[in-house]
């Protein structure tokens, strides 16, 4: 049922298990932007792994160019707490922000001299743990993140634009037979409880969590029926896309499959078929290594609903045959493992899994790969919060995953994207 949300089974399965993903909900919503009073955050301690301390920086100016010293700026934050403003001279002013690791957290600078009132903000995820060589991650702003579901991003090589699956339902509330549909269906979605693909484009500009424009992509245009189209993903050679498809016969979804698509989803998807599409198992969450011909998916078994995520891989022989695949059994464990991305240059091998956390709830993760050979796994963030879906620009500059939270009554899930550090 709907395997094919950001954590398939595993958030329906979690607010079963009345696991609590995020202490509250996100009590104060961040203001519109403004080209006179900008933000910018980052690591206060790069090499402190907790995203628990960071610096605030905002830019007060006139006309959008003109820098306004000598204003009283205020800072609020909606849990921890925001330092002394120190203005720096030059139109910028500081804070440093102290808080506890765990979940969205939501900054809003005033500047209190001005008359209407300019204000700016931003939500960010303050994790317990984030690889150094990241940068804050930071929640993109609508029309990326809404009040429904945004699931499932994949970027483009370039990182300006990504391609995700949105759903309108609130699915925990839905396996827990509560019709609470939210948030406005976009323009051209299909069905109010079905996962189609949006593509989202970055435009030019300082602020690259807001600004973004969304478009339905066009290969929702040929469900036949009800059917849930999703995990999108495209290769770095910009030859191809694929995703999965679930059909719904009016009273059960099928097992996702994997279909192929061009890089821009505009054109009919056609299906994979064996040996990748195996008996009595669904395949979901495909990406394919075009540099080095491998494609590799996850699995859950079709006889068992609680049943945890393995990651597969099929070496391609050209075209669409691929070898039988093979479980990266230096990988899999007795916990989840889903939701593969390669980035191909340096041959590691991003996922989520739940290994060493309560079951359901998931990480990011990275084994460097080749193949169905794996090695040295190592964690890449976790917080109060359920991480997965990881997707990497191909230049390496940017990291993109979604994440979900219980909200009071249901669930949620957005999207946030950070940059690397530079050295």
């Amino acid at each position: 049922m709907l395997r094919t949300c950001i954590f398939t089974l595993t958030l329906i399965t979690l607010a079963g298990l009345t696991i609590a993903c995020s202490g509250g909900g996100n009590p104060i919503s961040p203001p519109g932007d403004n080209p006179d009073m900008r933000i910018a955050i980052t690591r206060l301690l790069p090499d402190n792994e907790a995203v628990d301390a960071i610096v605030i920086t905002i830019t007060r100016l006139e006309n959008g160019t003109i820098a306004l010293p000598g204003r009283n700026i205020q800072i609020e934050a909606s849990s921890g707490s925001a330092g002394m403003v120190t203005d720096r001279g030059d139109g910028t002013y500081e804070s440093i922000w102290n808080g506890v690791a765990g979940g969205e957290v939501t900054i809003v600078a005033t500047d209190l001299d001005s008359d209407p009132v300019v204000q700016t903000g931003l939500t960010f995820l303050a994790l317990e743990f984030l690889l150094a060589e990241w940068d804050v991650p930071i929640k993109l702003k609508s029309p990326i993140s809404t009040d429904g579901w945004e699931t499932a991003p994949c970027l483009y090589p370039n990182g300006d634009r990504f391609a995700f699956a949105y759903i309108t339902l609130d699915l925990v509330a839905y396996a827990a037979n509560v019709n609470r549909p939210i948030g406005e269906e976009r323009p051209g979605q299909s069905w109010d409880q079905t996962l189609d693909i949006y593509i989202a484009e970055r435009p030019a500009g300082p602020s690259w969590w807001t600004g973004w424009s969304v478009e339905h992509a066009e290969v929702n245009n040929f469900q036949i029926g009800q059917m849930n189209i999703s995990a999108p993903s495209m290769t770095t050679d910009g030859a191809n896309a694929f995703l999965t498809v679930s059909e719904f016969d009016g009273d059960t979804y099928e097992p996702t499959t994997i279909y192929k698509v061009d890089p821009e989803f505009l054109g009919i998807p056609y299906a994979i078929g064996p040996p990748v599409d195996m008996s009595g198992l669904g395949e979901d969450n495909p990406y394919f290594d075009s540099q080095h011909g491998w494609l590799y998916f996850d699995t859950y078994d079709l006889g068992d609903p609680l049943s945890k995520q393995n990651i597969w891989a099929a070496q391609s022989f050209g075209g669409d045959l691929f070898d039988d695949p093979v479980p990266l059994t230096d990988l899999n464990t007795a916990n989840i493992e889903t939701q593969p991305f390669m980035h191909e240059p340096e041959e590691m091998l991003y996922y989520a899994s739940d290994r060493g956390q309560e079951d359901f709830v998931l990480a990011i993760w990275r084994s460097q790969t080749f193949g169905s050979f794996t090695s040295n796994p190592e964690q890449v963030a976790y917080g109060d919060l359920a991480l997965g879906n990881p997707s990497i620009s191909y230049n390496g500059e940017w990291f993109c995953f979604a994440y979900a939270r219980i909200d009071p009554g249901g669930a949620n899930a957005d999207i946030a994207m950070c940059r690397r550090i530079e050295q």
